[in-house]
This record gives C-alpha cells, sequence and structure tokens, in this order.
C-alpha cells in the first residue's frame, strides 16, 4: 500500500531532525577551543547571559 501524505510528511520530518546532528556536531566541536564540548559551552553561556 502506497504511503499517505501525512506518513511522507512524518517521515520526512524525521529525516530532516536527524539528518543534520552529525554535521552540527563535527562543525561546532571543531570551532570548540581546547576540544570542550560545545554544548556545554553553549549552555553555560546561555545561563550566563539569560539567568
Amino acid at each position: 500500500m502506497a504511503m499517505t501524505d501525512p506518513e511522507r510528511i512524518g517521515s520526512g520530518r524525521k529525516l530532516l531532525a536527524e539528518g543534520p546532528a552529525a554535521f552540527v556536531d563535527e562543525h561546532m566541536s571543531a570551532a570548540q577551543p581546547d576540544g570542550k564540548d560545545w554544548l556545554t559551552a553553549l549552555e553555560a553561556e546561555d545561563r550566563t547571559r539569560w539567568g
């Protein structure tokens, strides 16, 4: 049976959500000095900036 439009959209959204994660992690890790975890640094900066 063929996929319905909502099934296709759901499938595409799942792929889109998973797709860029490795790319973003690779590039953000490379930009972070001293090999620190970029996500931890971002969380710390957000806490400093926004409380």
